[in-house]
């Protein structure tokens, strides 16, 4: 019986993916003709965290947890890449 509701609950989490991947994926691109794509970034974002949540994956950020990864000297390094050779 447990099996069967782990089918169950994985089918249904598959049509719901495949459902929203269909119905959002070709939206956001209408969207990004008509408007900037900056002006809709959240909903990208969103859009992305939805399909993984659906897929059942866990979304980690490494650089968290790497003791030497100092936020902002990475960016300023990303930034102002000819001030970062000179440093």
């Amino acid at each position: 019986m447990k099996h069967a509701l782990l089918v169950l609950r994985g089918t249904f989490l598959w049509v719901l993916s495949i459902l929203h991947f269909f119905v959002a994926a070709p939206t956001l691109v209408l969207i990004a003709i008509f408007l900037d794509p900056r002006e809709h970034d959240w909903l990208q974002r969103a859009f992305c965290r939805r399909i993984a949540f659906l897929s059942g994956a866990r979304v980690e950020v490494p650089a968290k947890k790497v003791p030497y990864f100092k936020p902002s000297k990475e960016l300023r390094d990303l930034v102002n890449p000819g001030e970062a050779a000179k440093a």
